[in-house]
């Protein structure tokens, strides 16, 4: 986990399944009720759109909504809950298998075939990206996908993972404990209006856990 000189071994102990795209606005709300991207500036709606606008703490109230939705119906049994990937667990999908910068290789002049980036706020758009004339997250699966079959792992939006954003260390190695407490929570992927360095597969984001925004998404795990 990590690049280069700060990679920290890690090893993930329980199996888990990861939804193969960013949480939906359908999905959000089919689930929640709500439309908290609704109205807001550089958003666009669909029922396929990464839902956005949401908090750390939303996407949490998210996936307790639907465990007990799914564990009333039958769909899953009570010892199973759905939940935010940890910060192994989302570097582990991510890489898929691989060690490269990204997942596709090092070559970052190919990012724009697997991720939605670039728009470069102060400097006008970046080499390569694709979102100056399109300024607002997009409908999933119209990127390349890693090769375990997850979309928008790079760009699209950041992610919530559950864990508090601390230092990679030994705690780390717990693999699917979340960090010890801080004072902000972890954000991966990058987003469609970040540079090539923040869709690494090793970047992370500290982000307050109420904070919503336009790039915050996240992706829904199922701990069996």
């Amino acid at each position: 986990m990590g690049e280069r000189d700060t990679a920290t071994v890690v090893t993930l102990t329980k199996p888990f399944l990861l939804g193969q795209t960013e949480v939906t606005q359908a999905q959000w709300r089919e689930v929640m009720g709500t439309e908290p991207w609704k109205g807001q500036q550089h958003t666009i709606e669909g029922d396929d759109v990464a839902a956005t606008h949401v908090s750390w703490n939303d996407a949490v109230a998210f996936c307790t909504e639907l465990t007990e939705r799914e564990r009333a119906s039958g769909k899953i049994p009570m010892e199973q809950q759905y939940r935010l990937p940890t910060d192994a667990d989302w570097e582990f999908a991510c890489r898929a298998g691989t060690g490269t910068v990204y997942h596709f290789g090092d070559d970052e002049s190919l990012l724009g075939d697997h991720a939605w980036f670039g728009v470069g706020w102060k400097n006008g758009p970046l080499p390569g990206g694709n979102t100056a004339d399109e300024m607002y997250p997009h409908a999933v699966r119209l990127k390349l996908p890693n090769p375990w079959g997850l979309f928008d792992v790079h760009g699209s939006v950041w992610e919530w993972v559950a864990d508090w954003h601390n230092e990679l260390s030994t705690p780390a190695a717990t693999g699917q404990q979340a960090l010890p407490e801080g004072s902000k929570r972890v954000g991966r992927g990058g987003a469609w209006c970040e540079p090539t360095w923040a869709c690494r597969s090793a970047a992370r984001l500290p982000d307050a856990s109420s904070v919503r925004h336009v790039h915050k998404g996240f992706w829904l795990a199922l701990g069996l």
